[in-house]
């Protein structure tokens, strides 16, 4: 007899057939409310997410910068405004041109980065980029490029460099383009201090517990710049250092740094925040106020976020750029074919 395929109707599998209707009742019940509490704990997860703690963060603290004194810092501000304009976006998306981050839109910067105009000698070049499926752009391109003169040159108050920043945070800069010692490094990446560290504070080691073991740790190398910020003192210490061991500045970098290792007679784990400070002073602070804050641990790994609190180890790692200057190339992206962006 040849092989037959019997379609048997109205069975149900073995194991639902031996249930008895105390437990078919059971399973009508709990299975809808089981995918309920599914998708509220969904939910909930969510809307404690890294970008949604962030998302929050950027709302209740909204930014407001004053005019910019060069291109770099006005690049940095620009640059700064286009993630926060980002994260108070209710789907993510980054603006069409810069006139939203101005006066007539959320008011982080000055008109005159976003009008066209500007007395730095520079221009801005914005495309916004990685469109989604709704034509909503996920990134952006930004770049500055001196204006030249009618004979190919650049202006005469201008700088030989350019500038390209994008929605990973990093902002580079290449200089002396179109020389044989043409180049490109982060602009303002992390700290010197941090770089010291990030190799010498690392698992294994055995970590200080006190200021003598962080210069020893800094050397030469990182301890120019040093000055100890006592205990309490004002418009410095805040009560999260308390639990610091040392705490110190370096203003020519423009940060404060807060060493908290665990209580342990040989701790075996870190935290170094590295949070910007700003006094007010001329010929003090750091040319250009820093806005980044970072954090390292026996990892050895760095953190950072452009927002104005204490980085975590949920925020973004800084880029190997920040590390070797020399992989900086790789990273710059080139304006897209046919537009108007370079020179």
């Amino acid at each position: 007899m040849p092989n037959q395929l019997l379609i048997v109707s109205g069975l149900l599998p073995p194991q639902y057939d031996s249930m008895d209707d105390a437990t078919r009742r059971f399973l009508k019940v709990s299975v809808p409310v089981g995918v309920v509490l599914l998708a509220i704990g969904g939910y909930w997860l969510m809307g404690r997410s890294p970008r949604a703690r962030d998302r929050r963060y950027a709302k209740d603290h909204p930014i407001g910068f004053l005019g910019a004194k060069s291109i770099g810092e006005a690049m940095l501000q620009l640059d700064t405004c286009l993630l926060h304009y980002a994260l108070i976006q209710r789907d993510d998306s980054y603006p069409e041109d810069l006139e939203p981050l101005g006066p007539d839109g959320i008011r982080c910067v000055n008109a005159n980065l976003t009008g066209g105009t500007n007395d730095l000698n520079y221009r801005f070049a914005y495309f916004p980029a990685s469109r989604d499926t709704k034509d909503k752009p996920r990134g952006f391109l930004l770049y500055a490029y001196p204006l030249l003169t009618p004979d190919g040159q650049p202006a005469p108050d201008s700088t030989p460099a350019e500038y390209f920043a994008n929605e990973d945070g990093l902002m580079l800069v290449r200089k002396d383009f179109g020389t044989s010692k043409e180049h490109v490094e982060p602009f303002l990446g992390a700290p010197k201090t941090l770089q010291v560290l990030s190799a010498r504070l690392v698992s294994g080691k055995r970590l200080p517990t006190d200021q003598p073991g962080i210069l020893n740790a800094l050397g030469p190398e990182g301890s120019p710049g040093y000055s100890t910020v006592p205990r309490g003192y004002q418009g410095l210490w805040t009560s999260a250092d308390d639990s610091a061991a040392v705490v110190w500045t370096n203003l020519s970098e423009g940060y404060l740094y807060s060493y908290r290792p665990e209580h342990a007679a040989t701790p075996m784990h870190f935290a170094l925040l590295a949070r910007p400070v700003y006094l007010g002073i001329r010929g003090v602070d750091a040319p250009i106020r820093r806005l980044r804050h970072y954090l390292l641990d026996e990892t050895g790994v760095v953190h950072t976020t452009l927002l104005d609190r204490e980085a975590t180890a949920l925020d973004a790692e800084i880029s190997s750029c920040e590390r070797l200057p020399e992989d900086c190339e790789r990273f710059w992206i080139s304006p897209p074919a046919g537009s108007t962006g370079s020179p």
